[in-house]
C-alpha cells in the first residue's frame, strides 16, 4: 500500500514537472520569437502608440496595436504640403511639381500631385485654413530621408506670349486695379488682370511691353491723372452680363 502511494505521488510529480517543463519550453520559444529581424536592409522607423508616443523600452503592445516599427519604402516617397484656402482651387491631381530639400538646397526633384484634401484644417497660430496636398516624388534619392522638410512648387498653369508684371506694381481701390505708368509724367493706368502667383501677375490690357512701372506709390496722388476708363467700363459690363 505504501509503495502504491509513493508511486502515485511520483506520477503526480512527473505530470506537474512535464507541465512546467512545457511552459518553460513555450516561454523559450516565445523569447526567441521576440528577436525580430528585418526582411531586408533599410531604415527602421519606430511606430507610435495611441497617444502618439514613439514605441520604446517599456512600451506596452496590444493585439489592437501590435506594430513596433516599419521599414519605409525609400523608392516611393511622398511630400506632404499645405495650401491656403485662397489658392486651393488652383491645385488639381496630376499637376507637376518641383521639390527642393532644405538640407540640400542644390538638389531639385520632380513630382506629381496625387491627392488634394476635401476638408481644410486650421493653420497653427493663425486664423486661416489650409488643405493638405500630397505629392509623389519621382524616382529616389539617397539623400532624401523621411520627415525631412521640403519646398514644393506646384505648376498650376502654363501661359505663352503673355505680359506679366511683379505683383508689387499693382495697386487697387474698391472698384479698380491700376499701375503707376511712367511716361513724360506719371499716370494712374487702369489695367485688366489675369492669373497670378506669389511673384507675378498677368496683365491682359492697359500696358505694353517696355512700359516703365513704379513699385511704390508716388507723391502728390491727387495730382495724378487716371487713364484707361474704357477698360473699367468693359469690366463693369462683363460683371453685369455674368450676373444676368
Amino acid at each position: 500500500m505504501r509503495q502504491k502511494q509513493l508511486n502515485s505521488q511520483m506520477e503526480r510529480r512527473n505530470i506537474d514537472f512535464r507541465l512546467k517543463q512545457k511552459r518553460v519550453d513555450d516561454l523559450l520559444k516565445l523569447y526567441d520569437a521576440l528577436i525580430i529581424k528585418a526582411p531586408k536592409p533599410g531604415m527602421v522607423i519606430y511606430a507610435k502608440d495611441r497617444f502618439g508616443i514613439k514605441i520604446q523600452i517599456g512600451s506596452v503592445l496590444t493585439p489592437w496595436s501590435p506594430i513596433i516599427a516599419t521599414l519605409p519604402d525609400m523608392t516611393k516617397m511622398i511630400s506632404e504640403t499645405f495650401i491656403n484656402e485662397i489658392d486651393i482651387a488652383k491645385v488639381k491631381v496630376g499637376q507637376k511639381a518641383t521639390l527642393s530639400i532644405d538640407a540640400f538646397p542644390d538638389k531639385e526633384l520632380k513630382g506629381e500631385v496625387i491627392s488634394v484634401a476635401n476638408i481644410g484644417q486650421p493653420m497653427p497660430k493663425s486664423d486661416s485654413k489650409v488643405f493638405q496636398v500630397n505629392i509623389r516624388v519621382y524616382g529616389s534619392d539617397h539623400d532624401l530621408k523621411p520627415a525631412m522638410t521640403t519646398g514644393n512648387v506646384i505648376q498650376t498653369g502654363s501661359y505663352n506670349n503673355k505680359l506679366y508684371v511683379p505683383t508689387e506694381a499693382i495697386f487697387e481701390t474698391d472698384s479698380t486695379k491700376f499701375v503707376y505708368l511712367k511716361k513724360k509724367e506719371i499716370v494712374r493706368q487702369i489695367v485688366d488682370l489675369g492669373d497670378e502667383n506669389e511673384n507675378y501677375i498677368i496683365v491682359n490690357k492697359g500696358i505694353k511691353e517696355g512700359d516703365l512701372l513704379l513699385l511704390n506709390e508716388p507723391e502728390k496722388l491727387d495730382e495724378i491723372e487716371t487713364t484707361g476708363w474704357e477698360i473699367y467700363a468693359e469690366q463693369v459690363r462683363k460683371q453685369q452680363e455674368k450676373k444676368q
